[in-house]
């Protein structure tokens, strides 16, 4: 008998410690890949995207033209009252959750945004799908590729 209860002490011993270990495994592991600010990310760059485009066009309207570079478009911003989105420069945050701000000629996939200052076209500067750029995104978009928006 004394036999019997160690051996059942014994597996609920190892099952505790199993347990534990998933638990710790989940909460530092698992948790942190799952988080929502990887979405709000992607959803802050797709917004953000929508406003320059926004942006671009008030200044066209206003100056017949489109800004040389995304500098002259945030100078001319902070001047003028009726500006929409003002006071609010724009950045990606797919590549930097800390944001990126860099302007490229050329597409090049280095984050940032890619500006063309003949079209006005303004797209994400990140050529691969998402889950590239943020491997622990489990959002719907995950294979998109924001230069496409």
């Amino acid at each position: 008998m004394i036999n019997k209860n160690l051996f059942k002490l014994k597996r609920f011993e190892i099952l505790l410690v199993f347990l534990i270990l998933f638990a710790l495994l989940f909460w530092f592991i698992l948790l942190p890949k799952i988080s929502p600010s990887n979405t709000r990310r992607v959803y802050s760059t797709k917004q953000s995207l929508l406003t320059l485009k926004e942006q671009l066009q008030y200044f066209n309207k206003i100056n017949h033209r489109y800004p040389e570079s995304l500098s002259e478009l945030k100078k001319y911003m902070q001047q003028d009252p009726n500006f929409p989105q003002r006071g609010k420069f724009i950045t990606e945050r797919i590549s930097d959750p800390n944001g990126n701000t860099n302007e490229y000629k050329v597409l090049n996939g280095k984050g940032g945004w890619h500006y063309n200052s003949e079209t006005g076209e303004i797209r994400v500067n990140l050529t691969q799908p998402i889950k590239h750029y943020v491997s622990s995104y489990l959002g719907n978009v995950g294979n998109e590729i924001p230069s496409d928006w």
